[in-house]
């Protein structure tokens, strides 16, 4: 699944089936008609303690690292986390630990913020 943006704008999901797109403007209800976008962001496979998807560009609360932000890899396509205020690459077995343990909130996207 992916999150359809016009910059800062979310417009709207999308997801494959066989070969044929499907788009939703709030993930409920899905259609073959288009929604023209500029920018998708991938979803991290993740979801956050109130079940709410993440996406990457999207900026989660952990109460013991701070403000984390959902990044991929651009050579490996791997789904990290980053935190923000020490730029460290959080592991990739303490982010599934923090999936797994509901620590994670989400507080807002990257793309809506003056980082």
């Amino acid at each position: 699944m992916e999150r359809l943006r016009l910059n800062d704008l979310i417009l709207g999901y999308r997801k494959k089936m066989g070969n044929q797109w499907f788009y939703s403007p709030d993930m409920y209800a899905w259609s073959g008609t288009e929604i023209p976008f500029k920018q998708k962001d991938r979803n991290s496979g993740f979801r956050d303690k109130n079940r709410r998807l993440l996406f990457v560009h999207d900026l989660v609360l952990d109460a013991e690292l701070g403000i984390l932000e959902i990044v991929q890899d651009e050579i490996t396509g791997m789904i990290l986390m980053i935190e923000l205020n020490q730029g460290n690459i959080v592991p990739e077995f303490s982010v599934r630990k923090k999936v797994m343990e509901n620590s994670l909130q989400w507080v807002s996207c990257s793309f809506l913020q003056s980082l």
